[in-house]
């Protein structure tokens, strides 16, 4: 097998390997559910993956006793912890997540995206460049980080 060759070899490798892992990190975010309780515990609320809330349950009467304001700071505080908490929990499924240009989790989360770094429009010239650039290692620009 030439050189080149083996080159090819060894980017599908790393890009079978690369959705094989994509696969599992889904799986595990897909997972997350977390349930939170309020102060005096009044309230669960359990949170999905995406900060969707999937249950809200008033475990006692003692809303009733709340003015309008307090229920609504409750109610508020207990979904804002439950979705806080289930956004760390998709942050730790996620792992030590890398993707093309170095983009990590965190970058996706914030917004902060270089769209050339991930998709450029020079893509890399050769399989080993491209292998490297897959691994999140370089970027077009910058072959041999």
């Amino acid at each position: 097998m030439s050189g080149h060759e083996q080159e090819f070899v060894d980017l599908f490798a790393e890009v079978s390997k690369q959705q094989a892992e994509l696969a599992a990190i889904q799986e595990r975010v897909n997972a997350v559910s977390v349930t939170v309780h309020s102060n005096k515990r009044l309230l669960t609320v359990t949170a999905g993956p995406r900060g969707d809330i999937t249950k809200l349950k008033f475990n006692n009467g003692g809303y009733r006793d709340m003015s309008p304001a307090e229920l609504s700071a409750l109610v508020t505080d207990t979904i804002n912890r439950a979705r806080s908490a289930a956004a760390e929990k998709v942050r730790e499924a996620m792992g030590p997540f890398t993707g093309p240009g170095g983009m990590t989790f965190d970058d996706l989360q914030s917004g902060n995206i270089d769209l050339q770094k991930i998709m450029p429009t020079r893509l890399p010239s050769s399989p080993k460049d491209m292998l490297a650039f897959l691994r999140g290692q370089s970027t077009p620009a910058d072959p041999a980080r």
